[in-house]
């Protein structure tokens, strides 16, 4: 298996990809990157995006006061969030 250091060609089409992306996924997604979890009627997508956050914690079994890794998904709202 080949590295990113040993694919400069594939690292600089995802910098590229992301670079020139990231404000339209800003303005679409807001600071949450995921489409959140939607009620049967109503609620804004805000709202849905805290909706999701929340159920993944509840499900995770995350509670207040414990550490949460980040792995570079988004823009970290998420995990400050949790």
């Amino acid at each position: 298996m080949t590295s990113g250091a040993e694919r400069p060609d594939l690292r600089h089409a995802v910098e590229r990809h992301y670079d020139s992306l990231a404000l339209l996924y800003r303005l679409f997604w807001g600071e949450h990157v995921h489409h959140g979890l939607w009620p049967a009627r109503g609620g804004s997508p805000r709202d849905a995006q805290i909706r999701l956050v929340s159920h993944l914690a509840d499900r995770a079994g995350i509670a207040g006061g414990e550490r949460v890794l980040d792995v570079g998904c988004g823009y970290g709202a998420s995990a400050r969030w949790l």
